[in-house]
């Protein structure tokens, strides 16, 4: 089990997010779903499917495996799916 209480923050400058889809669901209560993607630069610390990441005020979790992209490039990192479920 994750001690989330006590995880030590990691800052990681340089990346990119970008919102990538948001549902509503209005059934049994007010659910709303977040998807955003983030990018991050190279020699950022290694993020996994057990990561929670803070950004915009808010804490995602990374929804599956992240991609390593370096073989795209010399500037790319990993690829991350971050996902918000809210209600």
């Amino acid at each position: 089990m994750r001690d989330w209480a006590h995880a030590t923050r990691t800052p990681v400058y340089g990346c990119t997010v970008d919102y990538v889809s948001s549902s509503e669901s209005r059934e049994a209560r007010d659910q709303t779903v977040t998807a955003a993607q983030l990018d991050m630069p190279r020699r950022a610390p290694r993020v996994s499917e057990w990561s929670r990441v803070e950004w915009d005020g808010r804490t995602w979790e990374v929804d599956g495996v992240p991609r390593d992209v370096q073989e795209a490039g010399p500037l790319s990192g990993q690829t991350v799916r971050l996902l918000e479920v809210a209600g």
